[in-house]
């Protein structure tokens, strides 16, 4: 599985060269043809039109001279940085449309999106505050939504997982399995319920291949300890199978699970991964900086070893 086709959004922003830069570094290391697109946006009609509007349609008309004129602009800036990058299959587009709707129409036809993270301290540019938002929800291609913040010379080679077995995730990795092959560090985040060996598997070529991989196991309170009163227990992998939980079989749950735990352990630093549990009662944003930040990085993989 390979990158062939990547598109860009491109806006007026002072952020949007950054986004254009990391999208060309991308197409080069995986020789894919670059899409610059450059939606126009649409006047807004329904406030033009208004009575308190002088010669509205004349307004309505300067508008979408002025949304044209702009979107051309950042097109040719595109295509000049493409150029000089040496990109030896590259396109830009400008499109009349919403933003949000030109993306997605575009993103169906494509391998990667690349967009930018909505900056709260800057006036929008023609675009929703939930843009980056609407995109991953209804693109139907991996999207890379690059921060407003920070300079970024490559991608992919510090990877976070929260991985959960189910076809979406699955399919979710898969996508990005073009990107995720560089990762110098993987870390991985998961109740570790279902068939997962799979995901083992992938871990192990990651590790043979030379990156560092660092598992993580949210463990929910109740099933570490569970209340000695009688309670009745709900299958975390299937809502519709009840079981009861009473003093009589509390301990030989609890013996139980301890030992699948151990397995679990056991075979992800078999694997030569880093293992940790975590309570799910601390946030995982949390428990991944404690566990994985550059800082902790090393002393992290010994505890877990």
């Amino acid at each position: 599985m390979n990158i062939k086709t990547i598109v860009v959004h491109l806006d007026a922003t002072p952020h949007c060269l950054a986004r254009v830069d990391l999208a060309i570094r991308i197409a080069t290391a995986h020789g894919a043809h670059l899409v610059g697109l450059a939606p126009t946006g649409l006047p807004d009609v329904l406030a033009t039109m208004s009575s308190a509007v002088p010669d509205g349609v004349e307004f309505i008309a300067l508008s979408a001279r002025f949304l044209r004129e702009r979107a051309d602009t950042v097109a040719s800036d595109f295509i000049e940085r493409a150029r000089a990058a040496g990109i030896a299959s590259h396109e830009a587009r400008v499109v009349v449309d919403e933003p949000l709707d030109a993306i997605v129409w575009h993103a169906n036809c494509s391998d990667l999106l690349v967009i930018g993270q909505t900056d709260g301290s800057a006036s929008p540019d023609g675009v929703a505050w939930d843009f980056p938002q609407q995109a991953v929800l209804h693109a139907g291609c991996p999207v890379l939504v690059v921060p407003h913040a920070g300079h970024f010379p490559a991608v992919g080679e510090r990877v976070l997982i929260a991985w959960k077995g189910t076809r979406e995730a699955v399919r979710a990795v898969r996508d990005a399995l073009p990107i995720l092959r560089g990762a110098q560090r993987v870390v991985l985040i998961s109740d570790f319920l279902g068939e997962d060996d799979a995901l083992l598997r992938a871990a192990r070529e990651r590790i043979t291949a030379g990156a560092d991989v660092l598992a993580i196991h949210i463990a929910a309170r109740e099933e570490l300890d569970p209340p000695a009163t009688a309670i009745i227990a709900v299958d975390p992998e299937n809502a519709e199978l009840e079981r009861s939980l009473v003093s009589e079989t509390r301990e030989g749950y609890l013996a139980a699970f301890a030992a699948w735990r151990s397995e679990l352990a056991r075979a992800w630093r078999e694997a030569g991964a880093a293992f940790f549990e975590v309570p799910a009662d601390e946030a995982a944003d949390h428990a991944v900086r404690r566990i994985a930040s550059p800082a902790s990085t090393g002393s992290a993989q010994a505890r877990g070893a």
